[in-house]
């Protein structure tokens, strides 16, 4: 199951573009996203929440990064915007050469033992995170920090 980009097209409005992704064997769904490097500084691309949020579910569910699927996205619509996009669709995300850095069966496997090994950790004491805000019973007769 990846998430893949089956069409991208202009919309109606000169600045916003469609793409239809679908997830899995799901029904392609479209999407509005805008793009923006008018700033030599930044550059700006704004999807729905709706497709941001799915494609981190995504990477999350395959204890993958997620900003690797949203930058790939990025970088597809900001060639499709330039006129420069060479990509046979429908696509896989993850697999085309807009993909900087590819999810690996490794990358997975150490994100797991990795979490894994900071919550046994944590649970005996050792470098666990000092809580910002205490509770009620703890700061009893101790004066409030701010």
């Amino acid at each position: 199951m990846t998430p893949t980009l089956h069409n991208i097209e202009h919309d109606q409005d000169a600045s916003a573009v469609r793409v239809n992704v679908s997830f899995g064997r799901a029904e392609p769904s479209r999407y509005l996203a805008s793009y923006d490097d008018s700033d030599s500084r930044t550059t700006c691309c704004n999807v729905e929440p709706e497709l941001f949020m799915a494609l981190s579910n995504f990477a999350q569910k395959r204890f993958g990064d997620c900003s690797i699927y949203q930058m790939e996205l990025m970088a597809i619509i900001g060639a499709f915007t330039h006129g420069e996009l060479d990509l046979e669709l429908p696509a896989s995300l993850g697999t085309t050469k807009y993909c900087v850095h590819k999810p690996s069966v490794f990358g997975a496997v150490w994100n797991i033992i990795g979490g894994r090994f900071t919550v046994a950790m944590w649970k005996i004491g050792i470098n666990r995170p000092k809580p910002w805000i205490a509770t009620k019973n703890e700061r009893v007769g101790q004066p409030t920090r701010i």
